[in-house]
Parts: structure tokens; C-alpha cells; sequence
């Protein structure tokens, strides 16, 4: 870790003289800081799936404001709503629709476990930019003003927004091995 942040360091300072760890001029990651950071990830996606992720609405008129109390939320005029897990919501459709959203972390989790090869690193990429596709679709079809409440949704896209960002990196400064 210090050898990095020396050649971070030096790269800044000398503006390109000194040769970066990986001979492109890029500062390759090591395979201890992968892990750290993707075990930093697993844990933030567990916050993640046990924050709110949605609202099950209840029509309560707006007449009888007072019948909207706690756990239950003033949705708008007329509902009143109780936020709601994705694990919570899942067990009322069906696991299956669950399996996109837990699939980053069994790849990460096999890629903290496992040596990485080609394979694991290109499956990982892939997991994690499906959910964070998915996870736009399920935010855009439930946005409104409430919708900037949900924050185990938001850090779910912040987290897989990351990843993605982090594996593709990863991916791209990494040796063709495997």
C-alpha cells in the first residue's frame, strides 16, 4: 500500500516520468486492495438490501390524516405507505426475482475466495452492471417525490454504480490470465 501511494505520489509529482506499476501509465490495483474494496462493497450491499427500497401503499383519504402513524408514511393525498425491504418484497413475489440483485455479491464473494481469472473478473463485471441496470429500471418505475426517501435503493446504485466502475478498472489493468 505505501509503494502505491509512493508512485501515486511520484506520478503527480514528476507528471509521468517515473514508470506506473503496470508499464501503461496507469496505477494497477494489487489484489489485497481488490479485496479490501470488495469486501467494503459486500458489506455496504448488505446495508443496502435491508434499507427501504420501496413503499407498500395503503389508501388512506386524506380526510383521515391522523390514521397515517408510525411506521406508515403520508405517501400523498390519499395513501399512506410503509417502506419496504427488497427482501421484504421479495418474499411476497417470489425469490426468483431476487436472484439479479444478490448475483454481485455471490461473484464478488467468489472473487474474494477464489484466485481471479479472466473468466471470474468478465462474470463479475457483468453481474454488477445488470443489477445496476435493473436497479434503475425498479427506481425510474417507481419515481416520484418520495421515491428520494428510499436510500437502500440509492445505496444500492451508488454501491453497484462503484463496482462497476472499480471491476472495469480492474478488469482492464489486469494481465490476461485464465
Amino acid at each position: 500500500m505505501r509503494l502505491v501511494l509512493f508512485q501515486v505520489y511520484n506520478a503527480s509529482y514528476d507528471w509521468g516520468k517515473q514508470r506506473a506499476v503496470n508499464g501503461k501509465g496507469e496505477i494497477a490495483m494489487s489484489n489485497k486492495s481488490k479485496s479490501i474494496i470488495r469486501a467494503g462493497a459486500l458489506l455496504l450491499l448488505v446495508l443496502a438490501l435491508l434499507g427501504p427500497w420501496m413503499y407498500d401503499q395503503v389508501y388512506v383519504p386524506a380526510e383521515y390524516e391522523y390514521t397515517c402513524d408510525k411506521p406508515f408514511i403520508r405517501l400523498d393525498s390519499d395513501f399512506c405507505g410503509i417502506p419496504l425491504s427488497v427482501i421484504q418484497f421479495f418474499n411476497w413475489f417470489g425469490i426468483g426475482f431476487l436472484f439479479p440483485f444478490l448475483l454481485p455479491f455471490l461473484t464478488t464473494a467468489v472473487l474474494i475466495w477464489k484466485v481471479e481469472t479472466r473468466r471470474l473478473r468478465t462474470i463479475n463485471l457483468v453481474a454488477w452492471a445488470l443489477a445496476f441496470l435493473l436497479t434503475l429500471l425498479l427506481f425510474y418505475v417507481q419515481l416520484q417525490d418520495q421515491a428520494f426517501r428510499l436510500w437502500g435503493l440509492w445505496l444500492y446504485v451508488l454501491v453497484a454504480f462503484g463496482m462497476l466502475a472499480v471491476e472495469f478498472l480492474a478488469f482492464r489493468n489486469s494481465p490476461r490470465n485464465g
